[in-house]
């Protein structure tokens, strides 16, 4: 689950802010997959943002869809995403993480990496089970040098936007000592690394 509040499920995944809502669309696509929820590390660490954000009536509810069971929120995640046969998230890193597992991967909003064939975006379409059952054995026959493909076209894609993202003056401040420019040239490296290695 997506730690919340966080901006990765309000503003950016309006509507999907309710996660309740995400896991019950997911059970009615996928009727026989067992759904595991692992909430986000950080969601009970102390910080005001989060104090008592989540009520028990979000975990009751979750937990009384059928076929749903929660993991404990140190579980070691490795062993289980080894045998995950799709990995579901709101919005986040995780999820970007997922896609380049080349495993099956939906989200519920918008992204950069949308045209990955792994990536199934349930925001705004409207699937029935057998729709997104193709979609799961369509991914499950995509081939290595396909996934390299999509990689390849987005770091492409990724090498004309990140500069900008990638100076986010808070971080450039706490890594770097402030030096807008050199973050700069760190970052097209990086990428001109990234787009070399992929040709």
């Amino acid at each position: 689950m997506n730690m919340q509040p966080e901006a990765t499920t309000y503003p950016l995944a309006t509507g999907w802010e309710d996660q309740v809502r995400a896991v019950t669309k997911l059970r009615k696509l996928f009727p026989t997959f067992r759904i595991l929820i692992k909430d986000h590390p950080r969601q009970f660490s102390y910080e005001f943002r989060n104090k008592d954000y989540r009520s028990k009536r979000i975990y009751d509810q979750l937990q009384s869809i059928h076929n749903t069971f929660f993991l404990p929120i140190d579980v070691d995640l490795d062993p289980i995403i080894a045998e995950a046969n799709i990995f579901s998230f709101i919005n986040g890193t995780s999820l970007f993480d997922s896609v380049l597992s080349g495993k099956p991967a939906i989200s519920f909003t918008s992204q950069l990496f949308d045209n990955f064939y792994n990536l199934l975006n349930l925001g705004d379409a409207d699937f029935d089970p057998e729709s997104a059952l193709e979609w799961y054995e369509k991914c499950n026959t995509i081939s290595q040098e396909s996934l390299d493909i999509h990689l390849a076209n987005f770091f492409s894609l990724l090498k004309r936007i990140a500069v900008h993202s990638g100076l986010y003056s808070r971080y450039v401040h706490l890594f770097i000592n402030s030096d807008m420019r050199n973050a700069s040239l760190n970052i097209i490296s990086c990428l001109n690394e990234v787009d070399e290695s992929c040709d």
